[in-house]
């Protein structure tokens, strides 16, 4: 039973994308989701990251850490950004399993625009993420690759949309 745990996470980004829509539609901005998912991750990840930091150095060098993971952790932007801009320093996740929530602020950003700026959210968001697949089918050079999944999180987008509960739109906007 252990090993279908890999799906763990795919799981997670199915229910999120449910629930990401619910707190997207009974919000009135892009800044009041923004400050709303902020709000509800980040002071969370501020103490998990602490209590990680303080238990790893607690072990005299058993477990490798640095006070520079807490960068990429508290930011929820991957370690490669900040490696590629400060090369002398080395940045990592302080927990490994921090970097699915990159691919949830991904989300949030890409899903809260199309919803705010869109005349057709549920056309608008599908047609968006049929684009984004059938480009990732395209586009070949690895560079291009690299930066399209960086921009769109392929191998994980399907999971959200899922969530969303597409085709038919989205039926809790009317729980309340």
């Amino acid at each position: 039973m252990a090993h279908y745990g890999y799906y763990g996470v795919q799981l997670f980004f199915v229910i999120s994308g449910f629930v990401i829509a619910m707190t997207l539609f009974k919000c009135n901005s892009i800044a009041e989701f923004a400050l709303r998912r902020f709000a509800r991750l980040w002071p969370a990840m501020l103490l998990c990251s602490i209590l990680t930091f303080v238990y790893l150095s607690s072990f005299n060098g058993i477990f490798a850490t640095s006070v520079w993971n807490l960068v990429p952790s508290l930011t929820f932007i991957e370690p490669y950004v900040f490696n590629k801009f400060w090369g002398n320093i080395k940045f990592d996740w302080m927990d490994g399993a921090y970097w699915s929530l990159f691919v949830e602020v991904r989300f949030y950003a890409w899903i809260s625009l199309t919803y705010f700026l869109s005349k057709n959210f549920e056309r608008d968001f599908l047609l968006g993420c049929g684009l984004v697949y059938m480009s990732g089918f395209i586009i070949t050079e690895p560079r291009l690759v690299f930066l399209f999944d960086m921009l769109f999180f392929t191998n994980h987008l399907f999971w959200f949309v899922l969530g969303d509960g597409f085709p038919d739109g989205p039926p809790y906007r009317d729980w309340e």
